[in-house]
């Protein structure tokens, strides 16, 4: 069973993948190259596709973004 304090300190850890909304784990998206810098933010994906997609239009999904952390 997961305390309140793991459970804070787990949704600390999380981002949100800009294109698709899910939430992303900042360790293990940098640890799988799902991480990447735009416009001097970090940005962090899902998986492949996501971070494809990304690169693929930034701009879009950066102004999209922005009210995240």
């Amino acid at each position: 069973m997961t305390t309140l304090m793991e459970a804070t300190k787990r949704e600390s850890t999380l981002d949100v993948d800009p294109v698709c909304g899910m939430s992303v784990d900042r360790a293990d998206a940098r640890e799988h190259d799902l991480a990447i810098v735009f416009a001097d933010r970090e940005y962090r994906f899902c998986g492949p596709g996501c971070r494809a997609a990304f690169l693929h239009d930034p701009v879009t999904f950066a102004i999209a973004g922005r009210d995240t952390p």
